[in-house]
């Protein structure tokens, strides 16, 4: 048996009593063998994980097993690992079906039939919105004014009260806006705060009991947005955080969503992050992250070093007052033979909660907690 301490970034994590032990017997670099022992962090209200490609990945034939290699569904591995909120991206009138509100519905009741928690993220697109891209779904292109905010508003009501989901995002990432060009946040403010304004009325009207999210991609820029939108009706303020985007100063980002909570005043939700379990790949698709310099120092592209990664991420954010969560994103897209949102492959499937087996990963013993 071998005890190996996970170092954390800064030393002041480990003066705060959240030294991460793992005791691992035999488990090797793909993530099989006999199951790792973590003393976790405290619990999050929500620890979340985004499956939307998982509905794409069983009926292309794709199955997922436990560290020791019995087959299982996913939502019931990631379940007993401690993940107790599952989220889904929802595209408007996407071309392969892939997210519709058909399939999130139908997702949806399989997730609570689990007992988990669901978690909604409304792109207002037929594809990706993220910083770099807000495209308005095809059959909005021609609306303009009080005709866009109404179908924002419509689209949404009708989304929550079919979804009646625990938590909901309107808009995916909107540091730059949404809905562009009229709702690009830097060319049209007051529309961009509109177009909000609309999408939380219709989530209101939908579901009353469904929490509602504002999530922005860069906690760096995060706090003078989040003071944009302070006369807002929602109940949760959110961020993502990718290393080779957002930098790999943990200390920095702590200070970053202390500043975010304060902006908002409002619960603070860590929605998106993800890390290396190798720099190895299993399809012909480019990986977002192949490169030892996209790596945090003292983190490195391992099973042990993602669960590293992700426990020290925890353990973080339970040192900064208002953290309510995180999420892991890309959990399950694994190398595959076809292709969703225009994506060939995956991109990612480094980065997921399985290996290249589809196994489980030590990293899901960074979930474990209790409701």
């Amino acid at each position: 048996m071998v005890v190996i301490r996970i170092p954390s970034l800064r030393s002041r994590w480990l003066m705060l009593g959240l030294l991460l032990t793992l005791v691992m017997a035999g488990c090797n670099s793909s993530g099989g063998g006999d199951s790792i022992v973590v003393e976790p962090p405290a619990s999050a209200q929500i620890r979340g994980v985004d499956l939307s490609f998982l509905p794409t990945m069983e009926q292309a034939g794709i199955r997922y097993y436990d560290g020791n290699g019995a087959a299982g569904d996913l939502l019931q591995l990631l379940k007993q690992a401690g993940v107790n909120t599952v989220r889904l991206r929802l595209w408007n009138n996407p071309a392969d079906g892939s997210s519709s509100l058909d399939e999130v519905a139908a997702f949806s009741e399989r997730i609570r039939s689990a007992g988990l928690r669901t978690w909604i993220t409304i792109h207002y697109s037929d594809t990706w919105a993220d910083p770099g891209h807000q495209q308005p779904p095809a059959d909005w292109q021609d609306l303009t004014g009080d005709e866009l905010a109404a179908a924002v508003t419509t689209f949404t009501q009708e989304a929550l009260a079919r979804l009646t989901p625990d938590y909901a995002q309107i808009g995916n990432e909107i540091d730059n806006g949404l809905l562009w060009p009229q709702g690009q946040r830097w060319d049209h403010p007051d529309t961009f705060v509109r177009l909000l304004a609309a999408g939380l009325a219709g989530a209101r009207a939908g579901s009353r009991q469904t929490q509602l999210i504002l999530h922005a991609a860069d906690y760096r820029q995060a706090p003078a947005l989040f003071s944009t939108l302070a006369a807002l009706d929602y109940d949760i303020a959110a961020v993502s955080y990718y290393p080779l985007w957002h930098g790999s100063d943990l200390d920095a980002l702590a200070s970053g969503l202390a500043a975010i909570h304060q902006a908002s005043g409002k619960p603070l939700l860590l929605a998106e992050t993800a890390y290396p379990f190798t720099l190895d790949w299993q399809d012909n698709t480019t990986n977002v992250v192949g490169e030892p310099a996209q790596l945090i120092p003292g983190y490195p592209a391992t099973p042990e070093g993602q669960l590293a990664y992700l426990q020290a991420v925890a353990a973080m954010l339970a040192t900064v007052d208002g953290t309510i969560g995180w999420g892991y994103w890309g959990a399950e897209w694994v190398a595959w033979g076809g292709t969703v949102g225009g994506i060939d492959g995956s991109s990612w499937e480094n980065q997921t909660l399985v290996d290249f087996d589809h196994r489980l990963l030590p990293a899901v013993a960074a979930f474990a907690g209790s409701d």
